[in-house]
């Protein structure tokens, strides 16, 4: 079995979900019976990526964001 690549954002989780419900493959059919050289998919799930990723960077520190009651009280 393959190995899953890692999603870094919101296009790459939809498109993990429309290949495993064959929506892709779909999507492919209905684009070429009307004409189309393709779905867009691609280009969706790039736009989704750059628009809601996923980050998997350092924790923020204090002042950046830091959530609320997780620094120390002085």
């Amino acid at each position: 079995m393959a190995e899953e690549k890692k999603s870094i954002g919101l296009g790459d989780s939809i498109a993990k979900i429309t290949h495993a419900t064959g929506i892709d493959k779909m999507a492919e059919g209905v684009a070429k019976a009307m004409g189309r050289k393709d779905c867009g998919c691609k280009k969706r799930q790039e736009k989704l990526n750059n628009m809601f990723p996923y980050n998997d960077g350092p924790e923020p520190t204090q002042g950046e964001d830091a959530p609320k009651g997780d620094t120390p009280q002085h």
